[in-house]
């Protein structure tokens, strides 16, 4: 993969503003890769209903959710936002 300042984007300080850039990704497939910055926002109680939507959409009960926090480093007691 080649870097050049004509393929990379341009960097923005993190801003708080309501719609400001303040993630960065880097994600990559087999295909491409995806360097850039976005305003989504990630929150501790976004993150947790996303993780306890995705685990309950497999079938996981709350006790399987918890071994798997508790895996992943995450206290097993944390079930609501």
């Amino acid at each position: 993969m080649v870097n050049s300042a004509a393929t990379s984007p341009a960097w923005q300080p993190w801003s708080s503003t309501a719609g400001a850039d303040k993630v960065l990704v880097l994600d990559a497939t087999d295909a491409a890769t995806d360097i850039s910055m976005s305003n989504e926002e990630l929150t501790l109680g976004g993150v947790n209903t996303a993780w306890t939507a995705a685990m309950t959409g497999l079938g996981l009960t709350p006790v399987e959710q918890g071994t798997l926090r508790a895996f992943f480093g995450q206290s097993a007691s944390y079930s609501t936002p």
